[in-house]
């Protein structure tokens, strides 16, 4: 096993219950527009870009840019590492701002299923569905480290 594919499964292989508290800090702006900006793991890294930026991906702490209009999504503490929304493999709810625009990765909804239910019924019920489906083991280890974005979903 190559020296990039042994990093990448032994990222694969960390605890996400362990990962660091998603919160913006603003002691840690983004290197392209200041914003603040919460810490991710390398895991997560390894998981939302595509495989051919996998040897970009060093030891540094790395942040996400929660800024929306900001096209940077990931970058490390010192700016040597700068990863944008074209970097990854698939689309960051956050930063979209045309369908589909996700809101949870694991189970597949995104703001038009929202805006579908919302018209049809008067409310929406996805929080509650992903809230039951996260429940089951398999899928709430995916969630977690598949998604950005499913921590708004549930705020609604």
């Amino acid at each position: 096993m190559n020296e990039i594919s042994s990093n990448v499964a032994e990222a694969l292989s960390a605890d996400p219950v362990n990962a660091p508290t998603p919160h913006d800090d603003p002691h840690h702006g983004c290197t392209d527009c200041g914003r603040a900006s919460r810490p991710v793991t390398r895991k997560t890294m390894l998981l939302m870009l595509k495989p051919e930026m996998f040897d970009h991906v060093g030891e540094g702490e790395y942040r996400f840019c929660s800024d929306p209009e900001c096209r940077v999504v990931y970058f490390t503490e010192g700016g040597d590492q700068i990863f944008t929304t074209k970097d990854l493999r698939v689309r960051v709810g956050l930063k979209e701002h045309t369908d589909p625009i996700p809101l949870c990765y694991c189970f597949g909804f995104d703001e038009a299923d929202l805006r579908e239910e919302i018209e049809r019924t008067g409310r929406t019920t996805i929080p509650q569905r992903i809230a039951e489906l996260w429940v089951f083991p398999n899928k709430r280890h995916f969630c977690f480290i598949e998604n950005e974005k499913v921590r708004e979903s549930n705020r609604m």
